[in-house]
């Protein structure tokens, strides 16, 4: 009885020891973890930080369109999507272009900065969004509500129709300058764009990104998710 009793208290003792053992590193561990957790996530939340900004100045932004300027292709209130790889890459923060591997062309909706000063401009710097409609090198000329580039008249099917007159207006013909697009809103009746402005040309530089789809909208319709 006694051999057998003092092998059970072995055995209770040892399983008590490794119990207190495993007690003590678990502790050990927690502590450990209770320390680092501050600057590890300090560390997660420094690398977010500086991933989302490089994201967005070089590859992709969510943009708000305030207004109906490009009716009916982007109707105001919705969000677009501009990739800024597209045309290439540009410096974060700062947001100036680093590297070019294309331009834009005609017929791409792109998203560039507000020109600072024209007969309609508020004089500011924020985003605006247009349509490219002639290239550098490019002569436009607009009689009454006809685009003319190069002589040619230019077909829009993407133009909103209005009943407001455009019989004798005239723009140009300009020559487009090298490094610069001439612009235009989708809703020509309301829309301030290169039509306005004291300088109508707008640098390439100054394109932030080609708008790619509109992912909300306050209608649901088929644009919503579509490719522009």
């Amino acid at each position: 009885m006694r051999a057998t009793r003092s092998g059970e208290w072995e055995c209770e003792l040892r399983e008590f020891l490794f119990e207190e053992r495993r007690r003590r590193a678990t502790e050990k561990v927690v502590r450990r973890a209770i320390t680092k957790s501050p600057m590890i996530w300090l560390r997660y939340t420094l690398v977010t930080i500086v991933a989302l900004i490089v994201l967005k100045a070089s590859f992709v932004e969510a943009f708000f369109v305030p207004t109906g300027s490009m009716t009916p292709t982007i109707r105001a209130n919705d969000y677009i999507l501009v990739p800024k790889f597209l045309y290439g890459l540009r410096i974060p923060l700062i947001d100036a272009p680093l590297l070019e591997w294309s331009r834009p062309q005609r017929g791409d909706i792109v998203v560039f900065k507000r020109p600072v000063a024209g007969i309609n401009s508020v004089g500011d710097r924020s985003a605006m969004i247009k349509r490219v409609i002639a290239l550098e090198g490019d002569l436009v000329e607009i009689l009454d509500a006809q685009v003319y580039i190069n002589g040619i008249p230019l077909i829009e099917p993407y133009v909103e129709r209005v009943t407001i007159s455009y019989e004798g207006y005239h723009f140009g013909p300009y020559q487009v300058p090298v490094g610069r697009v001439f612009v235009l809103g989708d809703n020509r009746a309301n829309s301030e764009d290169s039509r306005f402005w004291t300088d109508p040309f707008v640098p390439i530089s100054q394109v932030i990104g080609k708008a790619f789809m509109v992912y909300w909208s306050e209608r649901e319709d088929q644009r919503t998710g579509i490719v522009l």
